[in-house]
């Protein structure tokens, strides 16, 4: 598999939605983006191409289906820009 990625694709978490509220009370202060996509963390990003997501799907399935739900506190927010 090529060991590509691109600026196009990402693994995120995303809040539950009825969490959304007071995050998205922030963003529309401060996020120009807030109508392009859900509130979310980037976890890995850039990501690779959809279409090495079918070798990879399960792998990365296996790693986190053990996981317990966990509680995020945000302690800090940071922001990048995307080159113009």
């Amino acid at each position: 598999m090529p060991s590509r990625k691109t600026h196009h694709t990402a693994v995120v978490v995303i809040p539950p939605e009825a969490l959304w509220p007071p995050i998205q009370a922030i963003r529309e202060r401060h996020d120009r983006q807030v109508r392009r996509w859900m509130p979310h963390i980037n976890l890995l990003y850039p990501f690779r191409p959809t279409e090495a997501w079918p070798e990879l799907l399960e792998p990365m399935a296996e790693r986190v289906r053990p996981l317990l739900p966990f509680t995020v506190r945000l302690a800090e927010i940071r922001y990048f820009r995307h080159p113009s």
